[in-house]
């Protein structure tokens, strides 16, 4: 299923399950303030500008959607590393939207919110690299980034048959993939169909992983806030907020072509 038909199934469901009701009370750190963290800025779909002067993207309009729903007139963004948002450091925010993918091992470090978006791995590539099979994806020359849910999808999934190129930042595996150092980069979906819609010369996807991962905010561990945070995700899901944000910025409006066109490459993990 594609990310804006997931997304509405998902909106669909919560409003059914009637939790569109069960608002709490949200106390940020710094009054009137929504203090967000994520690690990168820019990042092609997600947030665009620089790091001081953040201008667009679906996690900068999530957060200014979240801050409207929760009564907060401003929103500050902090850059935290990713590892240290996962590992519960979140830099003083109240909470992360950061591309993170929502799993038992991080909730022990962090209180994770209602999900918002699927985001099944995907095999970004230069354009003409086929991955017809696992056995094609094995052979490849990889590049993954240290410390995300990808690493272990790589490992567990593929198998590469050579060294896998392991970096701290996404960044560095796409120069790597640009440079031809390696043949593939394992990316969450939306973000892979980002940087392939923005570049298409450069980039394609070329298949995407069975999987059921979804992205979720993270908030400190044991926060008061949580219940606050997944009101305002269920309603901005349940009118269709989150789906038109998707169609601007992870241009999920081909749902019926680019999303479902992405193959899925049947693994042993299924």
């Amino acid at each position: 299923m594609c990310a804006a038909a997931s997304i509405a199934a998902l909106g669909l469901w919560l409003a059914a399950c009637g939790g569109l009701d069960s608002a709490g009370t949200f106390t940020p750190r710094t009054s009137g303030t929504l203090t967000v963290a994520t690690a990168q800025i820019p990042d092609p779909g997600f947030w665009t500008g620089t790091p001081q002067h953040p201008t667009g993207g679906f996690e900068y309009e999530l957060a200014h959607a979240l801050a409207q729903r929760l009564g907060l007139a401003k929103v500050k963004v902090v850059l935290v590393p990713f590892e240290q948002l996962v590992a519960g450091d979140l830099g003083g925010a109240d909470l992360a939207l950061s591309d993170i993918t929502l799993t038992k091992e991080r909730g022990e470090h962090v209180s994770f919110s209602t999900p918002y978006l699927p985001a099944p791995p995907a095999i970004l590539v230069r354009p003409g690299t086929q991955v017809a099979d696992v056995h094609a994806a094995q052979s490849l020359r990889w590049a993954v980034e240290k410390g995300t849910t990808l690493q272990g999808a790589l490992a567990e999934a593929i198998e590469p048959s050579t060294g896998t190129l392991v970096v701290h930042h996404e960044r560095e595996a796409l120069a790597a993939l640009r440079a031809g150092r390696v043949d593939a980069v394992m990316l969450d979906l939306p973000v892979a169909l980002s940087y392939a819609h923005e570049a298409p010369s450069k980039y394609a996807v070329a298949a995407q992983l069975p999987s059921e991962a979804m992205l979720a905010a993270a908030l400190p561990k044991g926060s008061e806030n949580v219940e606050a945070v997944d009101s305002a995700l269920r309603a901005l899901m349940a009118d269709g907020t989150i789906e038109r944000m998707g169609s601007r910025w992870l241009h999920t409006e081909l749902n019926e072509g680019q999303a479902e066109q992405v193959p899925v490459l049947r693994t042993g993990e299924e």
